[in-house]
């Protein structure tokens, strides 16, 4: 189930619980179509929790100190975090995903799955991560709101991820324990003086910049960063070719 150096294994109840979840794929097609679209776009899962971070942290006293401050650590609160889920994804020997392992025989949802994932560790799970990282932030300007994005990120995003075969559960439990201890971290953490000092001069400097920076920042955290990825792969394959 896992190279002969894998650090991280594969435990019982996630074999058990990925073939049980994913002997029911093709059962209906068209259910299978519904939970993977509201699964993978990115209406249904970067944009609501952005607009929502935003939107809470306009509301934060009033301030836009406040409002800023905010903004900046769940920014850099994901950003660490899913710097460090890839690295450990990329370079901690782990496992392979479910759906790329001819011993389990999973059902495809999606031409090309198992051959795609083929290339990446299933420990942790990013989206995991990232989603309960955002839940987390949510959390903290609003229980009633945070709880249902926790809800929605559990049953609507992480859960498909196991049905498909992407993920065990244990990556999923993984990836959720370090975004929402990151994130509480990244929370916690006083704003350095020098962030608020040059957000205030470019913000004298050239007016509207720095919303515009936001927005950039925050289009790619809604669509997972694919943009950024596709560049970085194209680059890299580029240079080795």
């Amino acid at each position: 189930m896992a190279p002969a150096d894998a650090l991280i294994p594969v435990f019982g109840f996630d074999i058990e619980a990925v073939k049980a979840l994913n002997g029911h794929i093709g059962a209906s097609p068209l259910f299978d179509r519904l939970v993977w679209v509201a699964s993978s776009n990115a209406i249904f899962k970067g944009f609501l929790f952005v607009a929502a971070l935003w939107w809470l942290g306009s509301r934060e006293n009033g301030e836009r100190k406040n409002g800023f401050a905010f903004a900046l650590r769940w920014i850099f609160g994901l950003a660490a975090g899913l710097l460090i889920a890839r690295y450990v994804q990329n370079y901690i020997p782990s496992h392979l995903r479910p759906i790329s392992e001819p011993s389990l025989a999973l059902n495809v949802v999606q031409k090309g799955d198992s051959t795609y994932f083929a290339r990446l560790y299933s420990f942790p799970s990013d989206h995991a991560l990232m989603f309960f990282a955002l839940s987390t932030a949510i959390f903290s300007r609003s229980r009633a709101l945070g709880a249902c994005a926790y809800i929605w990120t559990a049953f609507v995003i992480c859960l498909p991820r196991v049905y498909f075969g992407y993920h065990y559960p244990s990556d999923i439990i993984a990836g959720a324990a370090m975004g929402v201890a990151i994130m509480a971290a990244a929370l916690a953490l006083p704003v350095p003086e020098f962030a608020e000092r040059w957000a205030r001069a470019l913000e004298a400097r050239a007016p509207g910049l720095g919303l515009g920076l936001a927005f950039f920042a925050s289009a790619e955290i809604a669509v997972n960063f694919d943009h950024v990825r596709e560049i970085v792969s194209g680059l890299t394959k580029a240079a080795g070719g």
